[in-house]
């Protein structure tokens, strides 16, 4: 009898301890659904966020139209169609460029950071975006090239943006190398080939966007967003430039020559 109280007591305590637990697997499951909307709501504000970036984008398109000869610091304007080795292209381009320094107390440069952004379009219509991102150490000999493309900006959907990039070591690509690296980084009809480094090539919407580890958001808020923002902000600079000092040569040398003390 005693056996069969000390058996009924047990199974009780049992029966509490498994509902308890299922209590605690439901909250559990609760908290990561709550989690799961949160994360694709993010997600879809930052797809939102971006087409609005690509959209005040599109507004510079107008540059094409302009003779622009002043940009912000450390920056280089191209227009493909007033440049010979591009004519075949319809783009603009601005790129941002800054030295990577020997130490934080020389003044000695090692390297190049540059990265540029292509608006390629048609008409008025802003076809694709195109972001390169390069990292070219001189003295460890490690350099870096990675080109991402939007080949829809117009859409509400980031899950087509493509990341390539090309990662070498113990090798300093010359001018004529690094175009060539770049031209197959930039054709993202292809696979390409290269005779050395290491090659990395992704989309968006196959990067994991879990809970744990959610990649895609990583992705658009940590660097997308930013990009985005930082050119626009370069861009529009480069606007007001032409709008204040276009048509004024004497101001154009002055603000060329107050350029060069940045460096």
């Amino acid at each position: 009898m005693l056996n069969k109280r000390i058996i009924m007591v047990i199974l009780m305590a049992a029966g509490v301890f498994n509902a308890g637990l299922m209590a605690q697997d439901d909250e559990l499951s609760k908290n990561e659904k709550q989690q799961a909307e949160e994360l694709k709501k993010t997600g879809e504000y930052l797809d939102k966020r971006i087409k609005e970036l690509n959209e005040d984008l599109k507004y510079y398109i107008k540059l094409k139209d302009y003779e622009i000869k002043l940009t912000p610091g450390n920056t280089v304007f191209t227009d493909s169609k007033k440049t010979e080795k591009f004519k075949d292209e319809t783009f603009l381009e601005l790129e941002s460029y800054t030295f990577i320094p020997a130490s934080y107390v020389s003044n000695a440069s090692v390297g190049t950071r540059t990265k540029s952004m292509r608006l390629y379009y048609s008409g008025d219509s802003l076809s694709k975006i195109e972001t390169t991102v390069i990292e070219d150490n001189f003295m460890t000999k490690f350099t870096t090239i990675s080109v991402i493309v939007d080949p829809s900006p117009a859409t509400d959907e980031s899950g087509d943006i493509v990341i390539r990039s090309l990662t070498l070591k113990n090798n300093t690509p010359s001018t004529e190398k690094m175009e060539e690296y770049l031209k197959k980084l930039r054709d993202t009809g292809t696979k390409p080939t290269f005779d050395l480094g290491e090659f990395y090539e992704g989309k968006v919407a196959d990067m994991q966007n879990t809970i744990s580890n959610p990649l895609q958001v990583n992705f658009k808020r940590g660097f997308y967003v930013e990009n985005l923002r930082y050119f626009e902000k370069n861009y529009r600079f480069t606007e007001d430039f032409y709008r204040r000092y276009g048509k004024d040569s004497d101001a154009i040398t002055i603000q060329t020559l107050k350029k060069s003390l940045q460096y």
